[in-house]
């Protein structure tokens, strides 16, 4: 009788061919072009900006509030509601500068408090 093989459980399978595969061979040298153009696109990359601005085409007016949930699991803060493109936009520059801006923080917190 021949010896029988037992079936492996799909991540040994996966372990088994990862062991198995190649290395892959040393990265090129790139050319000076390329690599500046990669530095451009990763200086380039935007932070991810913890507001959104919503159209209401009911209303024909925007709002303003955060893209996440709070801790607790409250649902997203409105920071402008119901205004108009203009004043969304005012809006979201404001918040801007108190979550980026350190002296600007400073700044608003002697007049005004503000929760964020």
């Amino acid at each position: 009788m021949p010896a029988t093989t037992t079936k492996l459980r799909r991540s040994e399978r996966l372990r088994q061919k990862a062991t198995q595969k190649r290395k892959s061979p040393p990265p090129q040298k790139l050319r000076r072009s390329e690599r500046l153009r990669q530095k451009k696109s990763a200086a380039r990359k935007p932070t991810e900006f913890p507001f959104k601005t919503t159209y209401n085409s009911r209303k024909k007016c925007y709002s303003v509030r955060s893209k996440k949930k709070n801790k607790k699991g409250k649902p997203n803060r409105i920071y402008a509601h119901c205004t108009t493109k203009e004043k969304a936009q005012r809006q979201m520059r404001l918040l801007a500068a108190v979550v980026y801006n350190p002296k600007f923080r400073v700044t608003r917190k002697k007049g005004i408090k503000v929760k964020i």
